[in-house]
């Protein structure tokens, strides 16, 4: 779980809202996590847990909070080898309307 993952985020009609690094750093315990996701223009917090049911849900929100507001969460389920995850996010997006999607994360390192 440690590591460099990269991150697609789909709005809700299917079509790429953003694609970023996304590294988890450290664990809290029992089964939290902390990390960041990085984009060109700005960095978000990212604070989840993992479950013994291949589950994962997080929260995230720009470290710039509350200047802008990108704030949402996600739920996703690992494949069988744990290195890629698929699910759905839900959040504050650059439109600054409430909204969502599929999410895919693959695992670069770590």
């Amino acid at each position: 779980m440690l590591g460099h993952w990269k991150g697609e985020w789909f709005w809700e009609d299917g079509t790429l809202y953003n694609s970023d690094d996304i590294y988890i750093e450290s664990w809290v315990r029992n089964g939290r996590f902390r990390g960041k996701g990085m984009l060109p223009t700005r960095t978000y917090a990212i604070e989840g847990e993992v479950y013994t049911t291949r589950v994962m849900t997080l929260s995230y929100r720009t470290v710039d909070f509350p200047q802008s507001a990108y704030v949402g969460v996600a739920c996703l389920t690992f494949n069988i080898d744990g290195d890629k995850l698929t699910g759905y996010w839900s959040g504050r997006a650059e439109n600054e309307k409430l909204t969502g999607g599929k999410t895919n994360w693959h695992r670069i390192s770590g």
